[in-house]
């Protein structure tokens, strides 16, 4: 009795067929998800909604301090900010790895942030970290909303590495905060 197996160009046939059906199959099955930048977006606007409802509601003036990886929702009381402590909402978020924030303030003809003074038409995240860590120890949200004051105009970018999305929160003068989906580059 003769026992034959497979030959090797049998097995290299049927590795490349399967290599070529899962290659067809797994972005099908992944592309119904929305990018994990949507998310963070998507929590980000839903919170500051919120933020600024019961800002409205209470009378209280809140904040956001935003760093490149994560942002912590603030509270002004006793003339000091700080950490929003309410069982629904997490003070402090954490974004995840592969999402970095990206804020752009919009230019106002003299801004008070704090004892800092700034001017400038475009403000970058790492330009405000030098500026409150030379200037102030408190270090007060960068986005602050009062009763009976408009929002400052701002754009919040959520830009994810891998695989490549962006989406923004921004809010135009006199309008609601917005959630759509941007550029990468710019």
């Amino acid at each position: 009795m003769v026992t034959r197996g497979f030959t090797l160009l049998e097995m290299m046939l049927v590795i490349v067929l399967l290599g070529t059906v899962t290659s067809i199959i797994v972005p099908t099955l992944s592309s119904g998800t929305k990018p994990v930048a949507h998310g963070a977006a998507a929590t980000f606007w839903s919170q500051w909604t919120r933020l600024r409802d019961e800002a409205l509601v209470s009378g209280e003036m809140v904040g956001v301090r935003v760093e490149p990886d994560g942002y912590q929702l603030m509270v002004r009381r006793q003339g000091q900010w700080q950490p929003v402590s309410r069982a629904r909402q997490s003070a402090q978020v954490t974004l995840p790895p592969q999402v970095r924030s990206q804020l752009e303030l919009a230019a106002l003809p003299s801004v008070r942030a704090g004892d800092l003074d700034l001017q400038q038409q475009r403000l970058s995240l790492h330009d405000i970290e030098l500026e409150m860590q030379s200037h102030s120890a408190e270090r007060p949200p960068q986005l602050v909303f009062a009763e009976h004051q408009l929002d400052r105009p701002f754009s919040l970018r959520f830009v994810q590495s891998y695989p490549s999305a962006c989406w923004q929160v921004s809010v135009r003068a006199g309008q609601s905060p917005q959630l759509t989906e941007c550029t990468a580059g710019g």
